[in-house]
């Protein structure tokens, strides 16, 4: 038998586990990414965006903004699933001001965004009129309700 006696009887290694193992640097990450599932890999690609100093803006919004919210939400459950986390309570605490607004009205669900909208038009003194007219001309009745 060749190889090490140890790794043989530690089992087989998944693809994956044998790439991350026994490659390095950006090829490592490029093969890492052809192996995941796409979803899984998008939210590898959030956690990298979001992860040390500083948010990766551009590669945030690229991830984010090109997804239909269906999608968003599959990566928002596979974040979850991955790492444990909420993907909008993540945007939540590592982003600020509008674009923090902008990326959680990508990332939640429909009706939740437009009940942050409407918070949002509401909130201190007065209304925010203008807000409150785009948003009931802009959506379907069966919608506003």
């Amino acid at each position: 038998m060749r190889g090490n006696p140890q790794e043989a009887s530690a089992g087989p290694k998944t693809l994956l586990e044998r790439v991350g193992s026994e490659t390095s640097g950006n090829f490592k990450d490029t093969m890492e990414g052809c192996i995941r599932h796409p979803s899984d890999q998008l939210a590898h690609s959030v956690r990298y965006c979001l992860q040390g100093w500083g948010t990766d803006d551009t590669a945030l919004i690229t991830v984010l903004a090109t997804r239909s919210k269906r999608y968003i939400r599959r990566i928002a459950l596979q974040y979850r699933a991955t790492y444990g986390k909420d993907l909008n309570k993540l945007i939540k605490d590592e982003t600020s001001g509008w674009y923090k607004y902008l990326l959680q009205f990508i990332v939640l669900p429909p009706a939740h965004s437009d009940l942050r909208l409407l918070d949002l038009a509401m909130d201190g003194l007065g209304t925010t009129e203008e807000a409150l007219i785009e948003f009931l001309v802009g959506r379907s009745p069966a919608r506003v309700k």
